[in-house]
């Protein structure tokens, strides 16, 4: 209902802030119509795909919203800028031309900033680890399958609405908000015209102060939801009986429900017979669900209170994706473990205490402890294999027969009423209450005559570990702990440092398991595809503009353009880089590059003009692309500002922070295509680019 609501209202501001610039009711229906047109088309893309509409999908189209909407806006803008010149002109060519005509003229660009946001997106499908197979490609190919969307629509749909609803129009009016910033606008690019370089400094530092704050925040690969449903597990002292653990768990199940705002308390103790998890009755779960209107954050707090009121139970409160996530990269529901592997148990305890001690040193981490394989008294059946042989009895037949009498063992299944019974074969509770009655039980020989296991085999109780836990064909034992005034990443590797100074015998080591072992994995690929990634986007650039100084120049004010999303971010509190931040700044990379193809391929287009200066046609180049530019960042963050607003509520984990993002990366993306671009061309590419063609139309007169 949150995002329902909070998506609604973002449409709504896009749709006042481009009534508001354009001043035109039909150029503000025709980039409206045609930003609808393309989620639409996107999303028919992803149901003929059979895709879920989720959370993941609606964070890739919100990523493309500002594509989409520069893309409308770009077109529209355009269309009516050429059919206004030709009316003013006296031109008597049909609309139809016209338009088509201009739409052509943006098409080209656009085709290379929407392959260049298509290469940007490699890297998310090559990566390797759960946390990016899980939540990383769906955004990403929400986000690929709109752009792509919506340059169709404007090269097809927007035309054609066009022709019909701005062919026969009034004579334009100019917005009152775009007149007036205008004005302001003329008088500072004068200012930048003139002095370039303190324009180029200004950019410099805002780049400075972009890398300042990007080692200030720390990193997140996974989402954090607030589920309202939310799991309490509790693990008592190994022996603990079912009585016990019955009354502790309906105590604190009573307490909890009585807590403001939780509901649909429910607990289970123990495991299922075929159950996947390893626990005993010492073991159990209380799932419980915080109502809809209820403080969440409070809530939450009150709930962990209550459950760490009972002391001697190791417990944890979480949401069900989290224990789900959890489980899958660390095989525990705590957020960090630290895995030592090795073959002698000894040595693993003794280094479980180690790093159990280190884990208590480091700031932030609490409830430090060690998952040791707890000895418990089991009776041992030892075959000894000499006595056995000379009753010529194997040691299966004797294990097997101590197993069937002591354990039980199924011969076979009776169907009933549509159910299975399995029918098992086991020895009295009388022949096996204490160790003697075990020792005189009878197995039975080849000849048919039978022998005392005492005979056969050596019977004693002696300690055994409750679970013989392996993992990679290794004898493992976890350590863990919770995390409190610290993002786990951080402790995380704060830890990885700590444990290399542990000393590990032959064949033993230690590993922090979880996201951050998730990242570790991956990031040598990523880093190589990212790589790659930026070298194709460059070469894009290259061929956009046939100028490897164009290129350059675009790539660097594009990776500048993301400086204030981190501001931002550092400034607002979270000190994050989160999923939903993450996923902004590849749209915010997208909007910088497509600025700057098009500013830079607007001047190249006035050079031709040969009537023109080099300060006329930049200036007259970011004239014509102050309107659209502005109109996109207004009503994207218009957007973005109605989902920033709505707050961190349930259901709008990931989107706040992404609108965060957008709304600082608007202000320097804008601040960049419009300022500093300008200032770069002016500085390092008008001269030369002017001076190129004179010096080879010499050189050809001279050779004719």
């Amino acid at each position: 209902s949150n995002i329902k609501w909070a998506v609604l209202f973002a449409g709504l501001a896009i749709a006042v802030v481009l009534a508001l610039l354009f001043f035109n009711w039909r150029s503000a229906l025709i980039s409206a119509m045609s930003i609808a047109a393309a989620v639409i088309a996107a999303a028919l893309v992803l149901h003929l795909r059979g895709a879920t509409f989720h959370a993941m999908v609606l964070a890739g189209f919100l990523v493309a919203l500002v594509i989409i909407v520069d893309d409308a806006v770009v077109d529209t803008h355009n269309i009516f800028h050429r059919l206004s010149e030709a009316r003013a002109a006296g031109s008597t060519e049909p609309a139809q031309d016209i338009v088509h005509r201009a739409s052509l003229e943006t098409r080209s660009l656009a085709g290379y900033g929407a392959a260049i946001i298509i290469v940007s997106l490699i890297p998310v499908f090559v990566m390797n680890g759960l946390s990016t197979d899980a939540f990383f490609p769906p955004v990403a190919t929400s986000y690929g399958l709109a752009i792509l969307a919506s340059f169709l629509v404007t090269l097809t749909f927007t035309p054609a609405l066009s022709a019909e609803l701005l062919a026969k129009s009034p004579p334009p009016r100019t917005s009152p908000v775009l007149r007036g910033s205008m004005k302001l606008y003329d008088r500072a690019l004068a200012g930048v015209m003139g002095r370039p370089v303190a324009m180029l400094a200004s950019g410099a530092v805002v780049a400075i102060i972009g890398v300042f704050a990007f080692p200030q925040l720390e990193k997140s690969v996974l989402p954090s939801f607030k589920d309202t449903d939310l799991l309490v597990t509790w693990d008592g002292a190994p022996g603990t009986s079912l009585t016990e653990m019955s009354r502790i768990t309906q105590l604190a199940a009573k307490e909890l429900s009585d807590v403001p705002g939780v509901e649909n308390v429910g607990a289970h103790i123990g495991r299922a017979v075929t159950s996947d998890q390893v626990v005993g009755v010492d073991s159990s779960e209380i799932w419980l669900r915080v109502s809809s209107g209820a403080d969440y954050a409070r809530t939450v707090d009150r709930i962990q209170a209550v459950v760490g009121g009972y002391p001697g139970l190791q417990s944890n409160v979480l949401t069900y994706p989290q224990q789900r996530i959890r489980k899958v990269l660390t095989g525990s529901s705590d957020p960090i473990v630290v895995r030592i592997f090795g073959q002698e148990l000894d040595v693993l305890r003794t280094k479980a205490a180690e790093v159990q001690k280190i884990l208590s040193e480091t700031d932030g981490v609490i409830n430090a402890r060690s998952d040791f394989q707890i000895e418990e008294p089991t009776l041992k059946i030892e075959v000894d294999l000499a006595a056995a042989q000379k009753y010529e009895l194997k040691p299966g037949d004797v294990r097997r027969a101590a197993a069937t009498l002591i354990s039980g063992i199924e011969v076979g299944s009776l169907f009933e009423d549509q159910k299975v019974f399995e029918v098992v074969v086991r020895g009295t509770p009388e022949v096996r209450r204490s160790l003697t009655d075990v020792r005189q039980l009878l197995a039975d020989t080849p000849s048919g005559a039978q022998v005392r296991l005492d005979d056969v085999a050596d019977i004693t109780i002696g300690p055994t570990p409750n679970i013989i836990r392996h993992e990679a064909v290794r004898r493992a034992i976890d350590v863990t702990a919770g995390v409190s005034g610290r993002d786990v990443t951080s402790v995380q590797k704060e830890l990885v440092k700590r444990l290399a100074s542990v000393e590990f015998p032959l064949e033993h080591h230690a590993e922090v398991l979880g996201d951050f072992q998730d990242l570790q994995n991956a990031r040598s690929r990523f880093v190589t595809m990212c790589l790659a990634a930026a070298v194709g986007m460059f070469l894009l650039l290259q061929v956009a503009f046939s100028s490897w100084r164009l290129a350059f120049m675009v790539a660097v004010t594009s990776v500048v353009g993301l400086a204030g999303g981190l501001v931002i971010t550092w400034v607002a509190g979270s000190q994050t880089i989160s999923f939903g931040s993450s996923i902004g700044f590849l749209a915010l990379l997208g909007l910088t590059v497509r600025n700057g193809l098009l500013l830079v391929g607007r001047y190249q287009q006035l050079a031709e003009d040969p009537s023109l200066s080099d300060a006329e046609r930049i200036q007259r180049g970011t004239r014509d692309r102050f309107a659209p530019t502005v109109t996109t960042a207004m009503a994207s963050g218009a957007a973005f500002l109605v989902l920033a607003v709505f707050g961190n509520r349930i259901g709008q984990e990931i989107i706040q922070p992404l609108a965060v993002v957008m709304l600082g990366g608007l202000a320097t993306s804008t601040f960049i295509s419009l300022f500093v671009l300008p200032a770069m061309y002016t500085r390092f590419v008008a001269q030369g680019e002017r001076r190129v063609p004179e010096t080879r139309l010499d050189v050809s007169a001279a050779t004719a």
